[in-house]
Parts: C-alpha cells; structure tokens; sequence
C-alpha cells in the first residue's frame, strides 16, 4: 500500500518508491515505539503515523 502511493509521486519508479517504503515503514514503527512503547506496538498503529514519518525525512511531504 505505501509503494504503490509512493511509486505515484515518483513518476512511476517502483525500486525507489519500494525503498522509501521499507524505510518508512521501520521509522513509523519507530516513531510508535516512541509513542506506545517497544512492547506496546500494534500493526494498527503503523498507518497513522506514516504521514509524520514522511514529514521527518522531507518538509514537503
């Protein structure tokens, strides 16, 4: 799900849009590990964090 709305704002680059989603996937796990604590974290917690593990890495996200 986060390659394929990434490779659309890539001009269609799958490898790198499927790079930056491996990435953003471990920050955002990171992100809620912040939040909810290492053993806390539930896959449903990854999603709404995408959005502000992408606004870490680029102010024009």
């Amino acid at each position: 799900m986060i390659a394929a709305a990434l490779a659309g704002d890539s001009a269609g680059e799958l490898l790198p849009a499927v790079a930056e989603a491996v990435f953003l996937h471990g920050l955002a796990g990171e992100l809620a590990a912040e939040v909810y604590g290492m053993r806390g974290v539930i896959a449903d917690d990854l999603p709404e964090l995408i959005p502000a593990a992408r606004r870490s890495i680029t102010p024009f996200a």
